[in-house]
């Protein structure tokens, strides 16, 4: 003899319609936002009721996708200032060249100046030996 036994089930708060308990979820588990959003369309929401996941689900997915569009203002804010922060180094590093191009050129100068004294004393001391 085999006994079937039937799952329990519970009452959705907002339509009164009746699904087992693991296609459910208790006002425990429901985020506080979409807990204010079932509360305000249907009152009496609160801890001990239920609602279905699908019913669940769509209540949800309007905050996620606000959530989502926040989360994508806030990268792309910060992705403009990293752009920003990168450009105004490459632009530093840029000018530090420049600068160390110029003290390169001026050493060379400055080098090339002892080279020509060097010569004309080398050139005075022999016209002296001489």
């Amino acid at each position: 003899m085999t006994m079937s036994r039937a799952k329990p089930r519970r009452e959705w708060h907002v339509c009164g319609r009746s699904f087992p308990l693991g296609r459910m979820s208790d006002w425990a588990t429901v985020r506080p936002g979409v807990s204010d959003l079932i509360d305000r369309a249907h009152p009496g929401w609160e801890q001990g009721k239920h609602i279905c996941h699908d019913d669940l689900a769509a209540l949800q997915t309007p905050v996620i996708m606000m959530s989502q569009r926040r989360q994508e203002t806030k990268d792309r804010l910060r992705g403009e200032n990293d752009y920003r922060v990168n450009l105004k180094a490459e632009l530093e590093i840029r000018q530090l060249h420049e600068k160390i191009d110029h003290q390169l050129a001026h050493q060379w100068e400055k080098l090339a100046e002892l080279r020509h004294i060097q010569i004309e004393l080398l050139e005075e001391r022999t016209d002296g030996n001489r």
